[in-house]
């Protein structure tokens, strides 16, 4: 029964373990993302000044 449990605890911690390096990948990628966006609309208003 003890073996049991401890098996249970340890396959607990390898998803939480799994789960959360997956959330902090997906995180890592919308900043990314985020910041792709935020160079595109500076080129943009760049690229406007000059055309000014």
């Amino acid at each position: 029964m003890k073996e049991l449990f401890y098996l249970f605890i340890a396959f607990f911690l390898f998803f939480l373990s799994v789960y959360n390096s997956y959330s902090y990948i997906s995180d890592r990628r919308k900043i990314k993302r985020i910041f792709r966006s935020r160079r595109k609309a500076m080129n943009r208003r760049k690229k406007k000044f000059k055309l000014l």
